[in-house]
């Protein structure tokens, strides 16, 4: 059999079991084959990631990059896949900080609300959150010192910097103590957004700082490498090579 055959018919069982009979197509035979090759029989299929880790790094990559069309598709197979209601919306919480809350993270929640209500799907009663602010602060510095270790105070991170410490504070209390310590999603899972957005936005350095706090949340080199890859099929290959390329530095 014709090894580009074969790869296509991969790409094909891959979409089948994303999405059904009814895989998103463009009505265009030459590049909806390209897409079963090469997005389907080449990147989601690559071994060192497990199904539930790619489509974190999908979403959050086309929630970033505000690919909408698309990303309604993938809510529904993020469901499918055994991603929660709860984990989806977090992981759009969480591309705000990266990306913009008042734009991305709103289209992206009331988007996904409307895939949950298409199919009946209900969200736990939130708890409010209304620990004191002094211990938000705390949760901050705990999760940057889980991170990033020794470097959680290098670059605007560092406490003398007399510019960005009028405003880092905050970012730490609310980002790192308050939205990456929400229920809903492991530390594991949060650095896979971070990473996948991060190279989705072309943020090389930041590429660079995260893949190193992935390794202290339980991922491994591989798993980084791919999370970084899985990305380009929906924010464009070049930013998967800025971010490869951050990886070898």
């Amino acid at each position: 059999m014709n090894d580009r055959l074969e790869l296509r018919a991969l790409g094909q069982s891959k979409q089948h079991e994303l999405f059904g009979d009814t895989p998103p197509e463009s009505g265009h035979t030459a590049f909806d084959q390209f897409e079963q090759e090469f997005v389907f029989g080449r990147v989601w299929s690559r071994p060192g990631l497990d199904l539930v880790s790619r489509m974190i790094a999908t979403l959050s990559a086309l929630c970033v990059g505000r690919r909408l069309s698309s990303l309604e598709h993938y809510i529904d197979a993020a469901l499918d896949a055994g991603l929660s209601a709860q984990t989806i919306n977090e992981i759009f919480m969480q591309c705000g900080i990266y990306a913009g809350f008042s734009t991305t993270t709103k289209e992206c929640l009331t988007l996904a609300q409307r895939v949950f209500d298409a199919r009946g799907v209900s969200l736990p009663m939130a708890a409010s959150r209304d620990d004191p602010l002094a211990l938000v602060a705390a949760r901050g510095q705990e999760v940057m010192t889980t991170l990033h270790a020794e470097r959680r105070h290098v670059g605007y991170a560092n406490p003398e910097n007399s510019i960005a410490s009028t405003f880092y504070p905050d970012v730490v209390q609310f980002c790192y103590g308050e939205l990456w310590k929400r229920p809903g999603m492991e530390m594991r899972e949060r650095a896979i957004c971070a990473i996948a957005s991060f190279t989705a936005l072309t943020f090389s350095g930041l590429v660079t700082k995260f893949s190193k706090a992935g390794l202290n949340c339980g991922l491994t080199q591989a798993e980084v490498v791919e999370v970084v890859i899985q990305t380009g099929p929906y924010t464009g290959l070049a930013p998967v090579l800025m971010g490869l390329n951050a990886l070898s530095a």
